[in-house]
């Protein structure tokens, strides 16, 4: 996100923004692996200073809803990252749940640029047995409001069966 961050050109920095956001996603299912409780406690608080500068702050500000609040700064405040992050699921199934996250994460530069991001739809596989698979379908939709340039990246899941895959496109368009 720095090198988003000190790119001065609005077309690199939402390429830059939506492979961060992307990248992302790889922390996911090894999270999901895990066979500890997906739900935060109320008040729960995480605090990290990175090696690159970075901060990131966050906070379980509700149960039910389960609800979190974060901020990451960058290095000499480059960029900031705020939102909040309502989690609404249901299961599916013995072994499932689907769910997806309301709230907005609001992305600020240092040079007065906003830019915001709305999540997919997840469906977690193998709750109770099996693998822990997580999977998107749906869109992340990326907007750039100053240069008005919106990147929306499709995950077209279509569950066929337990081991499904997605594919994954992206298309960068101004409005």
């Amino acid at each position: 996100m720095v090198r988003a961050a000190r790119e001065t050109d609005p077309l690199e920095r939402m390429k830059l923004v939506s492979s961060f956001i992307l990248g992302g996603l790889h922390v996911m299912p090894k999270i999901c692996k895990s066979k500890a409780p997906l739900n935060p406690v109320l008040g729960e608080t995480y605090q990290a200073h990175k090696k690159d500068g970075c901060s990131i702050f966050l906070e379980q500000t509700s149960h039910h809803p389960p609800t979190s609040n974060f901020l990451m700064l960058g290095p000499e405040k480059c960029f900031e990252i705020i939102g909040f992050a309502e989690t609404v699921a249901k299961m599916t199934g013995l072994n499932s749940i689907k769910g997806y996250r309301e709230g907005k994460s609001i992305i600020k530069f240092k040079d007065g640029t906003l830019m915001t991001w709305l999540c997919p739809e997840m469906i977690i596989t193998g709750v109770l047995l099996g693998d822990r698979m997580i999977n998107f379908a749906g869109q992340y939709v990326i907007k750039d409001y100053q240069n008005k340039i919106e990147s929306t990246i499709t995950f077209p899941f279509k569950v066929k069966d337990f081991y499904d895959l997605y594919n994954v496109m992206i298309r960068i368009r101004f409005t």
